[in-house]
Parts: C-alpha cells; structure tokens; sequence
C-alpha cells in the first residue's frame, strides 16, 4: 500500500511507532504494506484517523493495492 508507506517514511516515522498509534503490531503493519494483507475496517478507520485522512479506509479495498 503506497501512500501508507509514503505517509510513514514521509514523516520519518518507524513501523513500531506508527504501529502503537493505530494499535497494532509492527508485523501486521509491514504485511499491510507488503500488500499481503488488507486491514480490517476497525484498524483501517484508525489508519485515517492517525493520517488526518491522507490514507482513507476506502484505499484498502480489494483491487486498490
């Protein structure tokens, strides 16, 4: 998922750091952005709300990674 990556490096953000924000592991994260995994709604609604929206819960949904 390219503007999760983009969101954390951007800010120079660590996977652990953004992980706690959104309440998950790290490993979860980096499957996430591997593009094997697709968040659920609850974390993906977190991810927009710790990304002031710049990653939307929308842009996890299948075919958009």
């Amino acid at each position: 998922m390219e503007k999760l990556r983009a969101y954390i490096t951007g800010r120079s953000l660590t996977l652990e750091a953004f992980a706690k924000s959104v309440g998950c592991s790290t490993v979860h994260i980096s499957t996430i952005l591997r593009g094997k995994k697709r968040p659920s709604l609850d974390l993906a609604i977190a991810i927009e709300d710790a990304t002031s929206g710049e990653v939307r819960a929308t842009d996890f949904k299948r075919g958009d990674q």
